[in-house]
């Protein structure tokens, strides 16, 4: 019981870190892909207003 009770906040803990995690990883990788799209639209335009 002892061995037990003190198991389960470690599991909490470790489940709400891998959250974490994912969840910035997730938001990094958001961020990369609406800045490479936003890049591409800008030159897009430019090209598209230069020529």
């Amino acid at each position: 019981m002892f061995f037990r009770s003190d198991l389960f906040p470690f599991l909490c803990s470790l489940i709400r870190n891998y959250l974490i995690s994912l969840f910035f990883f997730f938001f990094i990788l958001s961020s990369i892909e609406i800045a490479c799209l936003v890049l591409f639209l800008c030159s897009d335009y430019a090209v598209e207003r230069f020529m």
